[in-house]
């Protein structure tokens, strides 16, 4: 019959040579970064190497599901991150598209703009050139009835 049934339960004590190690290599874990100091006061001042143990695997535990915390948490800082970059690249690619597509119409006015203005020339141009003519025959006609009011006037004179 097992003794716990009776309510007699038996403590480990670990002899004076097994805590030397024991303690050693909590302070190897210690100077390592493995375990903090409130970790090592606790076991230095424990009797019972299962406690420590025990209490080394709360801590641990407890020390794996913060730093799976902090991954996930990292991990979702990093997805945020790459959304805002993906949606910065999206705006810069739109203003790219909207800069192209601006420039696009002022070079269409622009070469409209040079059209109308070439136009506009070859019209007063064209003006200019039907005035002169029309100014040329003008005159062409006068000197004509000046030039033929002179033959009239000759003839008339030698009379």
């Amino acid at each position: 019959i097992a003794m716990h049934k009776f309510g007699i339960f038996i403590k480990e004590k670990m002899s004076d040579e097994e805590m030397m190690q024991f303690k050693q290599f909590v302070m190897d874990a210690y100077q390592k970064g493995q375990i903090d100091l409130s970790d090592v006061l606790m076991v230095w001042f424990l009797k019972d190497y299962k406690q420590a143990v025990a209490l080394f695997n709360i801590k641990r535990s407890k020390q794996m599901a913060q730093q799976a915390q902090m991954a996930q948490q990292q991990f979702q800082l990093q997805q945020q991150q790459m959304q805002a970059q993906m949606a910065l690249t999206a705006q810069l690619k739109q203003m790219e598209y909207q800069t192209a597509m601006r420039n696009t119409d002022v070079k269409a006015q622009s070469l409209i703009a040079s059209e109308q203005e070439k136009n506009r020339g070859k019209i007063a141009a064209a003006q200019v050139d039907g005035f002169n003519k029309h100014k040329n025959t003008a005159m062409q006609g006068d000197i004509d009835a000046f030039l033929e009011r002179q033959r009239n006037l000759q003839p008339n004179s030698s009379q």
